[in-house]
């Protein structure tokens, strides 16, 4: 049996690329804890409001707050199911957001919303255009008009 021996040449490039490895996983970890932090920040802020926020693109719902989901009485996977629109807005005001949406109308607008247990409320809804990851979506924010009298 013949013995192979590591020159000095191989055994300092070993330990270089051992120590290259050694500190691209300290970055790594380093870019993943401050990417959970963001992600906490966010899911704070987003879900320590009284307004409710929903995120659609052409008219189909792709992410909603806490604040929503309660407001409505759905989990965020029931309301990402089917349209929206159908389950949630009462009917004399389907045509109307429907219209919306279609010509992109952003201006604020009240209408009545349908909880899962079968009551109606009133609500203020204050669409905004943002960009995503490259294309315009609309992030609406929502408030319920409960404590407002003839809100409609």
């Amino acid at each position: 049996m013949t013995e192979t021996y590591i020159t000095d040449e191989i055994f300092k490039k070993m330990t270089d690329l051992d120590t290259e490895f050694s500190q691209l996983i300290t970055e790594r970890d380093t870019l993943l804890s401050k990417l959970k932090q963001s992600e906490y920040k966010f899911k704070v802020l987003s879900n320590s409001g009284n307004e409710g926020i929903a995120v659609c693109r052409d008219g189909v719902l792709i992410a909603t707050n806490k604040c929503f989901q309660d407001m409505l009485g759905y989990t965020e996977e029931e309301l990402a199911r089917d349209n929206l629109m159908y389950r949630v807005l009462h009917p004399d005001y389907r045509e109307e957001v429907v219209r919306r949406i279609e010509t992109g109308d952003l201006s604020s607008y009240k209408c009545i919303y349908k909880h899962k247990m079968g009551y109606y409320f009133p609500v203020h809804v204050k669409p905004k255009e943002v960009e995503f990851n490259g294309k315009g979506i609309c992030r609406a924010a929502i408030v319920t008009l409960w404590k407002e009298q003839g809100s409609l």
